[in-house]
């Protein structure tokens, strides 16, 4: 049996969708699955509708509440309460696609010697619109799975499915990371020695909005150095180990600090975006004094098509222009940006 342990904390607008996406799983022949799913809803101290939402599935699901501890201690609470032999960790907002559970059993029979399994993690806005993916396939770590996920977050937390036992093993999730808390879980994981297996085409949705976690770039840059930090020394001086932590710290800033640049920029609106870019990477700069070369570069760069821009406006004196700069920016705000054509006619 599969545990499905959903935490909940104000998030009672999508709940019936992810408890719906898990209770409709079928095995590879369209039959029910072998064993079955156990949905267990943690509503963490919330104060919407989420008890009315759960109260919906009577006894299709199992229902605890507590008072509000943060999404680690709602996972804990939830692992306490799980039957299954496999535990799968999705907070409200996320979703998983059909055949999902179907995949990773399979893969589960197929690779048995495995403890944690992990698929394709579909990143969607608040309206389902599709933006990247965390392709399984291209995660996969080699043999050495300790060295491979100090250096990068392998997996979402609603991609994976592990061996109840090897999280309890682990001790569970620690109540002191507020963001990067699954990457530091998946690396006491692999410190165990336990070997991890990608699931192409077992589709699972992270659902990025304003109340998500990893919309807080900055909180999850230096919580993601905690965890380098955390972890760089179990080795000694490991040449490995050291190459991880460069490679870890490096994908941090490209991951963290770019698009908490350009999320700023793209949420305030002009001069007021860049003062509080600009406001974000002083911060960064004050507490990573390495960034300031880079931090320096981008904005001068910035500034400068940025003071592009308003020239050709201003030859212009049409759209097209305009547009164009949009395009531009939004290429720099999201590589998969599209510019809709509301946005090239406005204004």
């Amino acid at each position: 049996m599969i545990s499905a342990v959903v935490p909940c904390f104000n998030q009672g607008r999508y709940l019936g969708e992810v408890v719906e996406s898990l209770l409709g799983q079928r095995g590879v022949d369209g039959e029910r699955l072998r064993g079955g799913v156990e949905v267990i809803v943690v509503n963490d101290g919330s104060t919407d509708e989420t008890r009315e939402v759960a109260a919906r599935f009577g006894g299709r699901i199992r229902y605890v509440e507590q008072e509000n501890g943060g999404v680690c201690a709602a996972r804990n609470r939830g692992l306490t309460e799980a039957r299954g032999e496999l535990v799968h960790f999705i907070d409200a907002d996320d979703y998983v696609g059909a055949g999902f559970y179907a995949r990773i059993l399979r893969a589960v029979r197929e690779r048995p010697e495995a403890g944690f399994w992990y698929g394709d993690c579909h990143i969607v806005d608040e309206q389902k619109r599709f933006g990247w993916t965390w392709r399984a396939e291209e995660m996969a770590p080699p043999g050495d799975a300790f060295h491979a996920c100090l250096a990068r977050d392998y997996a979402g937390t609603c991609a994976a499915v592990i061996r109840r036992e090897v999280v309890e093993r682990a001790g569970g999730w620690d109540r002191a990371y507020r963001g990067a808390e699954d990457w530091e879980l998946w690396i006491r994981i692999a410190l165990m020695g336990t070997k991890f297996m990608a699931v192409p085409g077992a589709d699972s949705f992270y659902r990025r909005h304003e109340d998500s976690t990893t919309g807080d770039f900055e909180r999850m840059y230096f919580d993601g150095l905690r965890v380098i930090r955390a972890h760089s020394g179990h080795h000694g001086r490991c040449a490995k180990c050291a190459e991880a932590v460069r490679v870890g710290r490096r994908e941090m800033r490209r991951v963290c600090v770019e698009r908490s640049y350009w999320q700023s920029m793209g949420r305030e609106k002009r001069a007021s975006g860049m003062r509080g870019a600009l406001g974000f990477l002083a911060r960064t700069c004050w507490r990573e004094p390495a960034l300031v070369g880079e931090v320096l570069r981008r904005a001068r760069r910035d500034l400068g098509a940025l003071t592009w821009g308003q020239d050709a406006r201003r030859d212009s004196g049409r759209g097209a222009v305009r547009a164009h700069g949009m395009m531009a920016l939004g290429r720099e705000l999201n590589p998969n940006h599209r510019v809709t054509e509301t946005q090239r006619h406005s204004g």
